[in-house]
């Protein structure tokens, strides 16, 4: 069965052209400057912008994800750390530091007095967020990441503007730098609340400079007492990692995102309805719609082709041609998989009238035959009547109207 499942999903189910097919010489491109002329800060600042994959062909809308002391290295973090499988595809926003990063970043730890970093945050929130959500379609989710000093940023924002963000990852945040002022934020009686739901997740390693371990063990009670109906909180110390621990970012978005990937054993026997109510359930928690990703619904389609019911496949097809219409669904030819699944659907009900009309409008790559168990009985079934077997005519490149 495995043999047969990976036949099919390397011919029918092959993706559109991929970076593989390019050309020698060909630009490899991640995202995009952006300059904002900022008057919350009185300078122009450079953010650097990835769309995710799919971005140009769908309707989507998606989770945005901000990446603090940001340079291009920051953007290809973001990049690799959205890109796996167990999160939605997200856009990532690096902000770059102004000057030397080191200096910049140790600039907006807060403070007493002057305090940079509420500016700082005050850019982000009302100079940022607009400049961003007015040129892209984005969901009402942001993810703020920070590492070291950036961490202890990302610790200021929640506690001075919870609402700002949905989800904070801090990696080794340097608390130490401003212990009492940041001690007093946490436990200050007029610190704001989240009103919706919101999370946290620390990480640092275990090999941290001894300073820096002192304050995050001092802070860290401080921080879990923090925890509330719509505040919860991840605090993670790693076994011989040192500061700043390696995948930081992708492990906290697995938490953020957590449930995002459904197990695989468990496709075909849960099937369909089960699978789209996970993810209904899922976008409830996060405040966003997240439709089933398009992995899943191949997956699916691949085990019921095997095995599935045809009450199941009518579903299935019906999923994809939504998927497809959403530009949710990349592949060769959409409509064409949306009428296999209904030929083999029809064939099982034995509604051959059906399975006929779909499998002449079925257009096989040449020379190729689907390794299902039941298509020669198929093939047969179509051949009844006729000298020969029906061949392809034109059909909508979009699918059939399912029935």
């Amino acid at each position: 069965m495995r043999t047969r499942v990976l036949a099919l999903l390397s011919l029918l189910l092959a993706a559109a052209p991929s970076a593989l097919a390019q050309k020698n010489g060909d630009d490899v491109s991640i995202g995009k400057y952006h300059t904002i002329t900022s008057k919350v800060l009185g300078e122009e600042r450079t953010v650097l912008i990835h769309l995710p994959e799919g971005y140009e062909t769908s309707k989507d809308k998606y989770p945005v994800l901000y990446v603090l002391g940001g340079s291009a290295g920051a953007l290809v973090e973001g990049v690799q750390a959205t890109s796996q499988r167990d999160v939605p595809p997200m856009i990532v926003v690096a902000i770059a530091t102004n000057g030397y990063r080191v200096t910049s970043n140790l600039g907006l730890v807060p403070s007493e007095g002057s305090n940079p970093a509420k500016k700082y945050l005050q850019f982000i929130s009302e100079e940022l967020f607009p400049y961003v959500e007015q040129r892209f379609r984005v969901e009402n989710h942001r993810t703020l990441y920070g590492a070291s000093a950036m961490g202890v940023f990302v610790l200021y924002a929640l506690l001075e503007r919870p609402d700002a963000f949905a989800a904070y990852i801090a990696s080794s945040p340097t608390v130490s730098y401003r212990y009492d002022y940041m001690a007093a934020k946490a436990t200050s009686a007029a610190r704001p609340l989240p009103r919706r739901n919101t999370r946290l997740y620390v990480v640092y390693g275990d090999k941290e400079d001894r300073d820096v371990r002192e304050g995050l063990a001092k802070y860290r009670p401080l921080l879990e007492a923090l925890r509330s109906d719509t505040l919860s909180i991840t605090v993670e110390d790693l076994p011989q990692e040192m500061h700043v621990p390696s995948n930081s970012l992708s492990k906290g978005l697995k938490q953020i995102f957590d449930g995002y990937l459904y197990p695989y054993e468990r496709l075909l026997t849960d099937g369909l309805p089960a699978l789209e109510s996970h993810y209904e359930q899922l976008s409830r928690r996060l405040g966003f719609r997240v439709p089933v990703p398009e992995i899943d619904l191949k997956r699916l389609t691949l085990l019921m082709l095997e095995n599935g019911k045809s009450a199941d496949l009518k579903a299935m097809a019906r999923a994809l041609e939504q998927a497809n219409s959403e530009g949710r669904l990349h592949v060769a030819d959409a409509g064409g998989l949306v009428h296999l699944v209904l030929v083999v659907a029809h064939f099982r009900a034995n509604e051959m009238d059906l399975m006929k009309e779909h499998y002449r409008l079925l257009q096989l790559p040449p020379g190729w035959t689907p390794k299902i168990a039941d298509w020669p009985k198929i093939v047969e079934a179509a051949k009844e009547g006729k000298n020969e077997v029906p061949g392809p005519r034109k059909r909508p490149a979009t699918g059939p109207a399912t029935r």
